[in-house]
């Protein structure tokens, strides 16, 4: 179901802070059997000077990327539910697959499962990060794919960064997409039938593209300024539309 290709990159936040409890461990094993005396400034400025070794070694020294995909299957499957949860970064999500969803990032950051009922597939794909991101040389940076034919729900978790998000060839029938401080840009599906899409922001930006042919209405609430007409001449008497719900704090719309 997944593939990764690891790579060296030095030491990560985890065993960071193991090597680290480690030593504390043992200075204080010492100091108790009064091996040694070592006061607690001592050890504290021993940890801080650890950690600042360790950030500014890792700032220095050059990495290798990391190569790394995770592919769903198809399997049969003639659904999928596609929840997608990432942090922050650079994302871009479209159709070209030839498997359900096939996933690529310049880090080893991919977690997924997917859970099959009958025909249907329930894909959850996950970025993983570390608990300390000390020595990053680049932001993250996803690639995902989507089959074309199968009919989607698609729900996105997002956190910060800079989203593109085309959904223009892909078969939608729901999707959710919620965002923190986020930069988007959204191209709405060919719907068959009402397809109903809602998008949630905090302090971000979202740009749609409605594609032509295409009939839209956009409902808004919240703290949110839009720019663009929110319905499509059209839209009343359309059987295939979308109806896009947008709710937003400190944010801004635009339709084009």
């Amino acid at each position: 179901m997944s593939r990764s290709h690891p790579t060296r990159r030095g030491w990560r936040g985890p065993q960071l802070v193991g090597l680290l409890l480690v030593l504390l461990g043992a200075v204080l094993l010492l100091r108790n059997a009064g091996i040694v005396t070592v006061d607690w400034g001592v050890i504290w400025a021993l940890l801080i000077v650890g950690v600042g070794l360790y950030v500014l070694i890792g700032a220095l020294t050059p990495r290798s990327e990391a190569d790394t995909s995770a592919t769903i299957p198809r399997d049969g499957a003639t659904m999928l539910d596609l929840d997608l949860g990432v942090g922050a970064g650079t994302f871009r999500i479209g159709g070209g697959a030839l498997e359900l969803v096939e996933v690529h990032s310049q880090e080893d950051d991919i977690s997924s499962s997917v859970e099959r009922i009958g025909t249907r597939a329930r894909a959850r794909i996950r970025q993983r990060t570390d608990w300390f991101p000390f020595g990053r040389t680049s932001p993250y940076s996803w690639d995902v794919r989507l089959a074309e034919d199968v009919p989607t729900a698609f729900v996105l978790s997002a956190g910060a960064g800079d989203f593109t998000i085309d959904l223009g060839a892909l078969t939608i029938v729901d999707a959710k997409i919620s965002a923190g401080a986020a930069q988007l840009r959204l191209r709405l599906p060919r719907p068959s039938g009402e397809v109903r899409m809602t998008v949630s922001m905090g302090a971000a930006s979202l740009h749609v593209q409605v594609p032509p042919g295409v009939e839209a209405r956009f409902a808004t609430s919240g703290l949110l300024s839009v720019n663009g007409r929110n319905e499509t001449p059209g839209f009343a008497t359309a059987r295939d539309r979308v109806l896009v719900t947008v709710t937003g704090g400190a944010a801004s719309l635009t339709i084009v």
